[in-house]
């Protein structure tokens, strides 16, 4: 490891003599390496080659060339880290605003006492030592944002179960701010005319909420079969079994909750059967092309993972061929699981009026943005548009 260096400033030879005398049983007790520079163009070349080493700069104002408060400047903007002080008389200090501005860490009079001189020294170096950590911490954070969302991506761009009798159309967006979204989205096949749509959010933009997403995944790879090969099937029953794996996996306790859609697609019967826990309501067009004939599923049950003894019940509506089903995360959500409110009946309208269009999923998904004036405002939204096709076609 690189020992941290200490970098005096001053035209004046004999003051950083000096100062290299006074300092001398400091920097081996801090494992500091002092070095000079004479001005400040020669403090920038050598801040040029050594800058990310430099931990604390004493510089003086008055200097041939750059003048002292610009060289800070320079600095503070090229080497965040390095803290500087100042070495100068009274009388220099006719814009101490700007010095600090310019991240000066505390002022040093000549004569200076060495006992002051050694106390702020070690000042300076434990903000830079803190600002190190920041800094590392930032840089891990980041990382970690970089592996969630690459491992999100795959997510939610993955390969659903291909069935010749549903069109599935699948829009995802997130907030730049956040890098990645709160929303899982994956279709498991029960058997061979029954499928399970599983349309998740998990409250909050925490590291552990991101965790909680790759947690439904594993659940759903892991889990799911097993228990499908040892139970019969109902939505009901998958909310509660997939609540109580929650509630026993996640971290945050009753911080993080997860917003749950459980669709099961009965192509058999043409029927679907539903759990909605905490998601927006969801828009059937019965008989696409034939008119206004809209059923909109609004009942509404407790997140998943805060009460492990949470009961679910489910409901089911006719799912023609023709049929149409719009459904989306709670970016447009009217009862509180968003920052966003927005008027119910207008959302409603918007869905229909995309359905009779035929317009896709990104098409339907701008359409609410307008429409609701959240342009620019929206977190993440992940919506399905799901068409029950005629006879397997297009």
């Amino acid at each position: 490891m690189r020992p941290q260096k200490i970098l005096f400033v001053d035209d004046e030879r004999e003051v950083t003599d000096a100062l290299m005398r006074e300092v001398r049983l400091l920097c081996r007790e801090e494992q500091l390496q002092p070095v000079t520079a004479s001005s400040a163009s020669e403090a920038l070349s050598y801040l040029q080659e050594e800058g990310n080493d430099v931990a604390v700069l004493i510089s003086d104002l008055k200097m041939p060339g750059l003048k002292g408060g610009d060289f800070l400047r320079v600095v503070a903007d090229r080497w965040p880290d390095t803290i500087p002080l100042v070495l100068t008389g009274n009388a220099d200090l006719d814009n101490v605003q700007d010095f600090l501005d310019a991240g000066v860490q505390s002022f040093l009079t000549k004569p200076w006492d060495r006992d002051r001189l050694a106390l702020e020294i070690r000042r300076a170096l434990k903000v830079h030592d803190e600002k190190r950590r920041q800094k590392d911490h930032r840089a891990f954070v980041e990382s970690e944002l970089a592996r969630v969302r690459k491992f999100q991506d795959k997510l939610l761009h993955g390969q659903f179960p291909h069935d010749y009798r549903l069109g599935i159309d699948l829009h995802v967006s997130s907030n730049e701010d956040f890098k990645f979204g709160g929303d899982f989205v994956d279709i498991k096949r029960i058997d061979d005319d029954r499928l399970l749509l599983v349309l998740a959010d998990v409250a909050g933009h925490s590291l552990d909420a991101r965790y909680v997403v790759g947690l439904i995944q594993a659940i759903l790879e892991s889990d799911l079969q097993p228990w499908l090969d040892c139970t019969k099937f109902t939505p009901a029953d998958f909310a509660e079994w997939f609540n109580q794996k929650l509630c026993s996996y996640k971290p945050g306790g009753d911080r993080l909750f997860v917003a749950l859609m459980a669709i099961e697609f009965d192509l058999g019967n043409h029927q679907i059967r539903w759990v909605n826990a905490g998601q927006p309501p969801f828009v059937i067009e019965a008989q696409a092309g034939s008119g206004p004939a809209f059923v909109t599923a609004k009942t509404k049950q407790y997140p998943l993972g805060v009460y492990e003894k949470s009961r679910y019940s489910q409901e089911e509506l006719p799912f023609l061929p023709g049929s149409r089903l719009v459904l989306l995360t709670d970016s447009l959500h009217p009862e509180g699981l968003s920052l966003l409110d927005y008027d119910a009946d207008s959302y409603v309208a918007t869905v229909n009026s995309c359905l009779k269009m035929g317009l896709d999923a990104a098409e339907t998904a701008a359409c609410l943005c307008r429409d609701l004036g959240l342009q620019g405002r929206s977190n993440d939204m992940s919506l399905i548009l799901i068409e029950h096709r005629r006879d397997g076609t297009c």
